[in-house]
């Protein structure tokens, strides 16, 4: 019988479990601690991605989660500097959108000094096509079953129609976009719209802009002389499309 039991040694097996358990304790705090640190960095939602591809099956694990950090805190990073410098601000919405993609198919560059640079380069030196990207791209998507759109140019009044996909968030986009040309129309600086509140109506010396349940924003134009200047983005980008002055 006793040739059947293998003999141990107990306080070797206790130390060993002390031990363990000791590891343990001290990875627990660590994780502890540098969630909390990343939390007040605003990076927590990064680290915890992260931890939750860790299933300890096997070493492939770390792997997915390290590429599960990096690619979120790329993310935080280009999310946070483009919000907080106004660089989002500055972009039209066909820009945002583009970025938007970029998150999601992972193919936004590697957040990094001289990447940022670049890109604050990049979109300062195509300001100007942004611009004009951002009044056509409103021009395209009017529907053209209301009475006041012009299949030619801007009138006095339009109305963003509610698409697919579309959301609040999205149709703001295209009414800062008109805003931000008729500011710059009137050689005035943009409104900062990072704080720009949620609501259902704006009014400004250019235009008034309801947002209805159904989504659809109608946008009436009070300086007409600017929407000239509209039109004359269109003019350039489809040539002969406005009729010929009378």
């Amino acid at each position: 019988m006793n040739e059947m039991i293998k003999s141990i040694s107990i306080q070797k097996e206790l130390a060993r479990h002390q031990l363990a358990n000791e590891k343990f304790e001290a990875l627990m705090a660590t994780i502890e601690a540098a969630l909390h640190e990343a939390d007040n960095m605003h990076v927590g939602g990064a680290m915890r991605s992260a931890l939750a591809q860790l299933n300890f099956r096997n070493f492939d694990c770390m792997k997915d989660a390290r590429n599960t950090h990096a690619k979120a805190m790329t993310e935080n990073g280009w999310s946070t500097i483009m919000r907080e410098t106004g660089l989002k601000d500055f972009m039209c919405h066909k820009k945002r959108v583009e970025w938007g993609r970029a998150f999601y198919e992972n193919t936004v560059p590697e957040f990094n000094y001289d990447n940022v640079v670049a890109t604050f380069a990049q979109l300062y030196d195509t300001r100007t096509d942004m611009f004009e990207d951002g009044i056509v791209g409103v021009f395209e998507g009017l529907s053209w079953d209301y009475k006041s759109h012009l299949p030619v140019r801007f009138g006095k009044k339009i109305i963003l129609q509610y698409m697919e996909g579309w959301t609040y968030f999205i149709s703001r986009d295209v009414v800062q976009d008109m805003i931000r040309a008729f500011h710059m129309f009137d050689c005035k600086p943009h409104p900062d719209f990072r704080s720009a509140a949620s609501s259902p109506e704006v009014f400004t010396e250019y235009m008034d802009v309801t947002f209805y349940k159904n989504r659809n924003a109608h946008i009436v134009f009070k300086r007409l002389d600017l929407v000239d200047k509209l039109n004359e983005v269109i003019a350039r980008r489809y040539p002969g499309s406005l009729p010929p002055p009378r």
